[in-house]
């Protein structure tokens, strides 16, 4: 919404918190607690949504993706179909 808001092709990228929890996890090597990283992860998401400056939020006429059951190579090929 702030950053390139003219932008013709917006994209909001979303996955469960779960599902970015264990890609975490498991991009660390696991070397924190799966739930201490849920745990941070749901705060952040939290404070990134009701911030006063720049809050996340979803613009209405952003394509949005859940990327929960997608490969890196599928959400970008969802994305590349849109721009084309």
């Amino acid at each position: 919404s702030v950053v390139f808001a003219d932008s013709p092709y917006k994209f909001y990228l979303d996955a469960s918190s779960e599902i970015r929890a264990k890609r975490r996890f498991i991009e660390i090597n696991k070397t924190k607690p799966y739930e201490e990283i849920l745990t941070d992860l749901v705060k952040r998401d939290n404070q990134d949504k009701t911030r006063q400056v720049a809050p996340l939020i979803r613009c209405d006429d952003a394509i949005y993706i859940d990327t929960s059951n997608m490969a890196i190579k599928e959400v970008v090929d969802r994305i590349i179909k849109h721009i084309k």
